[in-house]
């Protein structure tokens, strides 16, 4: 799957953020695809139970600001791989998920 999207990930992801990224990108390659614009829904648990309900324009601006600088991210990521190796940018962010969960038992 994409990302290594599993149920048990999805609890600490940001899957709005998420969402919106997927499409924004695909909206770009895919014309069939629209982008990220106009009514907008969430859905989600509260309290046990499913809720949905219409996304605010302010929701739907912060996704789309996390969306472009996670794709600026992807970008970054890209051109280290290519011009220092996957491994050392896989051990750059490996150290960073250490330094997290560390921060995260304090």
């Amino acid at each position: 799957m994409l990302l290594g999207y599993s149920p048990e990930e999805s609890y600490g992801l940001d899957l709005g953020a998420l969402s919106t990224f997927i499409i924004d990108v695909v909206s770009e390659i895919d014309p069939a695809v629209g982008p990220f614009i106009g009514e907008s829904y969430y859905m989600g648990l509260k309290e046990g139970k499913v809720e949905l309900g219409v996304m605010g324009e302010e929701y739907i601006k912060e996704f789309k600001e996390k969306a472009r600088q996670r794709k600026e991210l992807i970008r970054k990521i890209w051109r280290l791989s290519d011009s220092v190796g996957e491994q050392k940018v896989a051990t750059k962010i490996e150290e960073l998920e250490k330094e997290e969960q560390n921060t995260d038992h304090e």
